[in-house]
């Protein structure tokens, strides 16, 4: 569910909300929500109307666009939810100064640990600052937009900005074509990884391992389950 046009009235809302927001626990939490939009609210700043997203399609929220989803639903999904971070011109600060900075993040995509800070500045729940899950792996691009895009290099690089300037210059052929490979070389890596990832997933877990019951990834799909002793490299 989303407001159409909503960022054009974004500060006027906020500012007849100030008092709530002031008194909340955590001023930066988008997760309680719910509530603040009330029917006043729907009759001067917009009617929230449905707009789902497709199987395996993207949607792109902007920060200022109020958003959330319908009361119940009624098929079981799947989504990976991207928190993308403008970085300042020093490459150093984000656009927010309560989250954690270029380089802090950076190590975290490296290291594969989890953040110290969620990105609007609050502490994530017990368990996950600095720990590195038991069953990840690291899948790398070839490319360097997307290096990039997980702060494994930087912006000005030079590499990076011919990758940019392909996929946002006015050929849009050689733009979908980078696309295709970055998309295929990551899937392909991916596809050869993932055992390695069930085996570590399930030496860490044993009987509580998400493989353990109903395995997620059916035979005859071409993914084949390896067999790695403890001391195996």
């Amino acid at each position: 569910m989303v407001v159409p046009g909503f960022h054009k009235r974004f500060q006027e809302w906020v500012r007849t909300k100030w008092d709530i927001i002031e008194s909340r626990a955590s001023r930066h939490s988008t997760a309680d929500m719910k509530g603040m939009y009330t029917a006043e609210d729907r009759v001067r700043f917009g009617k929230p109307i449905p707009a789902p997203c497709p199987a395996w399609g993207i949607r792109l929220s902007r920060s200022d666009i109020i958003h959330g989803s319908s009361d119940e639903g009624t098929q079981l999904r799947r989504v990976m939810s991207p928190w993308f971070t403008a970085i300042n011109d020093d490459h150093k600060s984000m656009e927010n100064p309560d989250c954690m900075n270029w380089e802090e993040l950076s190590s975290c995509h490296k290291d594969l640990t989890g953040p110290t800070k969620e990105s609007l500045g609050d502490h994530p729940r017990k368990g996950i600052a600095g720990v590195r899950f038991p069953g990840a792996i690291p899948v790398r691009s070839a490319y360097s937009l997307p290096q990039a895009l997980v702060g494994l290099k930087e912006w000005t690089e030079p590499d990076v900005i011919f990758e940019r300037n392909i996929l946002l210059g006015p050929n849009d052929n050689q733009a979908f074509e980078l696309a295709g490979n970055i998309r295929k070389q990551l899937v392909d890596t991916y596809k050869l990884l993932h055992p390695l990832m069930k085996v570590r997933e399930r030496n860490a877990f044993g009987d509580n391992s998400s493989f353990a019951e109903n395995d997620v990834v059916q035979s005859g799909d071409g993914d084949e389950d390896i067999e790695l002793d403890e001391d195996s490299e």
